[in-house]
């Protein structure tokens, strides 16, 4: 169980490899264009590749801590919301990613609602 959660917090010590030297250097908002020019694609792509990997750091640890708890899905979800949203207010992801994961959020629990607010009486 150890060297699972030693794993789970390997994403996080790969951003102390890479130290800026002064604060001003860093800049989130342009890795996605660094990004583009480095690999020789759109910016378009390149912040979807970067939120992808905010996404992989944050879902990762989640999933490895809760595997064997019995919690489901919904720390994942969480957290995976989490990383959109925060990749939306950085610019690397388009707003409507987000609304369509709300969307499929919502549908997906629509019935477990409908369930509890009539006590699981269908009809």
């Amino acid at each position: 169980m150890r060297t699972r959660q030693l794993l789970s917090f390997l994403p996080f010590s790969l951003f102390f490899l890479v130290k800026p030297a002064y604060a001003s250097d860093v800049d989130l908002m342009d890795i996605p264009t660094n990004l583009a020019e480095a690999l020789g694609v759109t910016t378009f792509i390149a912040g979807i590749m970067a939120g992808s990997i905010l996404l992989m750091i944050m879902i990762l640890p989640t999933a490895l801590i809760t595997r064997k708890k019995n919690l489901g899905f919904i720390p994942e979800l969480i957290m995976g919301f989490i990383g959109i949203t925060i990749s939306c207010a950085l610019g690397w992801f388009p707003y409507w990613i987000l609304i369509v994961l709300s969307l499929l959020i919502a549908l997906m629990f629509a019935g477990n609602m409908r369930g509890w607010i009539t006590g699981g009486k269908t009809s």
